[in-house]
């Protein structure tokens, strides 16, 4: 049992330090594409509010998408709503790239299940 609960805390804390890599702007944008890609299937839901926060402030336009991307399947979350109201300005921002505005809202779509 104790090696089950070590691999499993082990595994956690891989995930939560590839993230704040990630929001910390440290992965080779090679790195960063795959991880995004992982990221559709498992996301720390305690974390999901950071990588909104970077994907508004990411310097790289695939990585914005890319994050707005893999939150979209995250549709049972307990974080939903919070991510639904921090993901909505991003729709109608005409400071934000257009494919990062069209990403948003379906993304929000997604959440909301539209």
């Amino acid at each position: 049992r104790q090696e089950i609960e070590t691999l499993i805390e082990n595994g956690n804390l891989l995930w939560e330090d590839a993230i704040h890599e990630l929001c910390d702007g440290k992965m080779s944008e090679k790195k960063e594409d795959r991880y995004l890609d992982h990221l559709r299937i498992y996301c720390p839901h305690y974390l999901m509010m950071d990588l909104v926060n970077y994907a508004k402030s990411a310097s790289r336009l695939e990585t914005k998408v890319g994050i707005l991307h893999a939150l979209g399947w995250h549709t049972h979350s307990h974080m939903r709503p919070q991510l639904c109201e921090a993901i909505l300005p991003m729709t109608t921002d005409t400071t934000l790239d257009p494919a990062v505005r069209a990403e948003a809202t379906r993304t929000l779509k997604r959440l909301k299940g539209e």
